[in-house]
């Protein structure tokens, strides 16, 4: 099973960061612009991970 170098590195800064990104969630201060930092970062490692495939499939 392959797991894209990405996904791995995306995971490890999850992990890491997991206490302050559960106290930015629950804060109301940045209540309104937090859906676009989400969706922002959601579209980022899509594109990342289709280029990543894109490039695999080129190689065979």
């Amino acid at each position: 099973m392959y797991i894209p170098r990405t996904t791995l590195w995306v995971l490890l800064i999850l992990f890491g960061l997991a206490p302050s990104i559960k106290l930015w969630i629950l804060s109301d201060i940045s209540a309104w612009y937090r859906p676009y930092i989400l969706w922002g970062i959601l579209i980022i490692i899509v594109f990342i991970s289709q280029q990543v495939r894109h490039k695999t499939e080129r190689r065979q």
